[in-house]
């Protein structure tokens, strides 16, 4: 017993003499990190029967609580129509966002289901692209031809359009 109180006098005067570090992190990098402030993720699925949809009950609820709308679908299939709504906000917002669902399931007898999740992973095997105009006043129907090996050159042509015209004598 008394080596441990040794020891433990020991560790905390080791501790006591180590140089503080002002920028030190408080956490460590490798952990499951918490997101960040505004991305808390919230997937919602609402169902009701027709002709009601709970999209704008769902929609309204999300700004209220101080959320955004990410993303959303509206299906009906059947006699039913489903929203799914994809809403990001606080943790704060979030919470009351789920606590207004509760109510609006509750109050309206919707159907509701949903969890936290997290954003959608950056894929890195995308090309960023441009599109630049390098033509326009066409009279419609125009024909757009890519060619499928286009010359080394900056010059060589890519595609080839051509343009319907209609003689008015014709018809």
């Amino acid at each position: 017993m008394l080596a441990a109180a040794i020891r433990q006098r020991h560790d905390c005067k080791s501790v006591a003499s180590a140089p503080f570090v002002a920028d030190a992190p408080l956490t460590d990098p490798d952990t499951a990190s918490r997101p960040a402030p505004n991305e808390n993720h919230l997937l919602i699925n609402a169902y009701t029967t027709h002709p009601r949809s709970p999209l704008l009950a769902v929609t309204r609820r999300i700004s209220d609580s101080g959320c955004n709308l990410v993303d959303t679908r509206l299906s009906t299939v059947g006699r039913d129509v489903s929203v799914t709504a994809l809403a990001t906000g606080s943790w704060d917002s979030v919470a009351k966002l789920e606590a207004m669902l509760t109510r609006l399931e509750r109050e309206e007898g919707l159907k509701l289901v949903w969890y936290r999740t997290g954003p959608k992973p950056v894929q890195s095997n995308l090309l960023p692209y441009v599109v630049e105009v390098v033509a326009s006043g066409f009279q419609l129907p125009v024909n757009i031809a890519f060619l499928p090996n286009p010359g080394p050159q900056a010059t060589d042509p890519l595609f080839y359009v051509t343009e319907h015209v209609l003689d008015a004598f014709t018809h």
